[in-house]
């Protein structure tokens, strides 16, 4: 299961969304208040993407290659 929420917005037009993902991995990004859902889940796919290569690096390295 995926989840986005909505965690807060500030004044200066910006809000924090956190994912959650299976109930075991979160993380937490960043969009102008006025975004739409494509852009929503857009950079949701983004943020995903980039942590599970960050992960796969991570491993890579730990095994030394």
């Amino acid at each position: 299961m995926i989840r986005i929420s909505l965690e807060s917005c500030s004044s200066r037009g910006t809000c924090i969304h956190k994912i959650q993902v299976d109930k075991q991995v979160s993380y937490n990004f960043e969009l102008p208040s006025l975004a739409n859902l494509v852009d929503c889940l857009r950079k949701a796919a983004d943020v995903i993407e980039l942590n599970e290569w960050i992960d796969h690096v991570q491993m890579s390295d730990a095994k030394g290659g």
